[in-house]
Formats: C-alpha cells, structure tokens, sequence
C-alpha cells in the first residue's frame, strides 16, 4: 500500500479519483442533461477576475516604478516594477491569444482590448516622458535660449515649473489616443 501523498499525486497524473486507486470504483457519470463546463467556458468566466489582478500587478508595478525613481536612492524598485509590468502586458497578451485559440475569438479580443484600455493608463508614464523628454532634446539649443529670453521675466524666474508639462502632456494625449481607438464599438 502506497503513501497517502503518493497515492494523491498518482491520482493527478493519471487524472483518475483516488477511489478508482484504491477501491477499484470508477467515477460516475454526470447525469443526462447537466453539463460540465469545458475548459474554453470556465476560461472566458475567469476572464474578468484576471483582468482584475493583472490591472492590479500594473498599478502595483507603477507603484514600485515611482517609488524607485523620485523617493529610493537605489534603482532595484523601479526595475522590480518594470518587470511586474511587462509581466503582466505579457500575460494579459498570452491570455487573450490562448481564448482566441479556444475558439472564442471575439472574448480573446474583448480581453486584450479591455486590458489596454485601462492598462495604458498605468504603464506608460514611463516611456511617454522619456519619449517627450527626447523629442525636447532634439529641438536646437538656441531655439531655447530664443524662446526663453521672450518670456515674461516673472514667468522666466519660475521657468523650472514648465519641466514637465511635455512629459505630461505626452502621457495624457497618448493614453487617452489609445484609449479611444480601443473602446468597444457598437455593431
């Protein structure tokens, strides 16, 4: 006689009850007419609740993602919330694809499109600022000092604050492209 626990992984490998094992009692059939969902229905009914969790690993990437570069003096928490990003846009991708291959095309789709609505929002940041900090470094360097001797000299004094708004700028008008020409269109 087997070990309870050898008995147990026995039972999963062969995809059989351990009654079957040790009793020699097959399983019964589900009655007629109650049927059993397939793996492609119990998919699409987990769909919403990873959905869910991966947009909660990208906010919690974008979490460790900020805390890494304005407030940690070591860049570990940032690329540990790159990660978790990448991780997630990469499942979310891979989930939708394996619901596409199920044969349920239209779910899989729904489901990429559902997760890059929102998930824009909270993976962006990132590449949207330093792309705007990029194309801010490729206008001429006395383009700047032109633009910046016509400013008001109160304004040019507190200059410092406009830093960002490329960056910004960037990020809302991009996330929000993106979410319009992914939301759902009525047939």
């Amino acid at each position: 006689m087997p070990d309870i626990d050898k008995v147990v992984a026995l039972a999963d490998h062969f995809g059989v009850t351990t009654d079957w094992l040790l009793r020699d009692v097959a399983p019964q059939a589900a009655p007629a007419g109650v049927a059993t969902p397939s793996s492609s229905a119990r998919a699409e009914a987990i769909a919403p609740m990873l959905l869910c969790a991966l947009l909660g690993v990208c906010a919690a990437g974008l979490l460790l993602l900020l805390y890494g570069r304005f407030v940690s003096a070591s860049a570990l928490p940032a690329l540990c919330g790159l990660l978790l990003q990448l991780l997630a846009a990469s499942f979310a991708i891979g989930f939708g694809l394996y619901l596409r291959g199920r044969g349920l095309k239209q779910s899989g789709i729904d489901f990429i499109r559902a997760f890059w609505r929102v998930g824009v929002w909270l993976v962006a940041p990132l590449p949207l600022t330093q792309l705007a900090a990029l194309a801010v470094q490729l206008v001429p360097a006395h383009l700047w000092e032109w633009l910046w001797l016509r400013l008001p000299t109160a304004l040019a004094a507190r200059a410092y604050l406009l830093f960002p708004l490329p960056g910004a700028a960037c990020y809302v008008l991009g996330c929000t492209a993106v979410t319009l020409l992914l939301r759902k269109t009525k047939k």
